[in-house]
């Protein structure tokens, strides 16, 4: 490249780049435009975004979301406390609430339910703590003192389940660290592109495929998020790397953002082996728009 051109003007050659290619489909986004793409990913969920939630979604379909019911019930038990709950010494969910809030059953704890780990406390339960996290980003429930406060906005969308899904998803995707909840390291490639997996979810999923499939297309679409991958098994070899990637894929992207809002079925065919396709209510959630 010619040294003399500066930022401004490759800047310039984007635009008109842009101008005169963005809307033509490119076969590695999976025929999205340029535009489209970049859309998807810089402003998901936003106005310019092809990817969006439904604003009008059945009352039957809200009550399949997991992570949502969950919330709502957490919600309901801090308003039953009379709107706050106060917390331990050490800052956490007194023990009965916890085991009240994971009892409600929506989405369960594999550790808790082999009997590998006793639920005695807050930290004994990821998604209890997940609900926790998410309800303070999304500033539903507060913190004051050693209490947590259902806020005015939690009551007011209590009674609007569609606005407090948006609410949660956008949160659970945007704000939300999703490394905090596993041991795959930092890794932000993947959750800040998430909005490309939803898309091929939105698209392909109506096929039992395998993961590989989606991994793959993940990767020729945006090949950055697993060059910049950094591995966490301690090898350095390109094999431990994909499989490291794989894991963290699998369960940031399929087990919990997509199914702690029930939008994927998974078939384990073996150990190796992983199938996944859209459940019903995907598409009566997410919604595609060309424009």
């Amino acid at each position: 490249m010619d040294k003399n051109i500066t930022d401004k003007d490759l800047e310039k050659m984007q635009d008109e780049y842009m101008e005169k290619f963005g809307n033509y489909p490119v076969a590695e986004f999976e025929n999205l435009s340029a535009i489209q793409m970049n859309n998807l990913v810089e402003d998901f969920l936003g106005e310019k975004s092809p990817i969006k939630l439904y604003k009008d979604i059945d009352s039957q379909v809200l009550d399949q979301i997991p992570l949502l019911q969950m919330v709502i019930r957490y919600m309901e038990i801090v308003e039953r406390e009379k709107g706050a709950i106060k917390l331990t010494t050490a800052g956490y969910i007194p023990p009965k609430l916890v085991k009240e809030i994971y009892e409600s059953g929506f989405i369960l704890d594999p550790y808790i339910e082999s009997g590998e780990v006793k639920l005695n406390k807050e930290l004994d339960c990821m998604i209890v703590e997940l609900v926790k996290v998410l309800c303070i980003l999304a500033e539903v429930v507060v913190e004051d003192g050693n209490k947590l406060v259902l806020t005015e906005l939690g009551k007011e969308l209590m009674k609007n389940r569609v606005e407090l899904l948006n609410v949660i998803f956008t949160v659970y995707n945007k704000e939300l660290n999703w490394s905090y909840f596993d041991g795959c390291g930092e890794n932000m490639g993947l959750q800040s592109n998430y909005a490309f997996m939803l898309y091929l979810v939105k698209k392909l999923g109506r096929k039992k495929l395998n993961l590989d499939i989606y991994i793959n297309k993940f990767n020729r679409g945006l090949p950055s998020v697993f060059e910049d991958f950094q591995g966490f098994s301690g090898e350095d070899s390109l094999t431990e790397k994909e499989l490291d990637y794989k894991y963290t894929f699998y369960s940031r992207f399929i087990e919990r953002a997509l199914g702690y809002f029930n939008l994927v079925n998974v078939y384990m065919k073996n150990e190796n082996t992983i199938i996944i396709e859209k459940t019903d209510i995907f598409d009566k959630i997410v919604e595609f728009s060309k424009s």
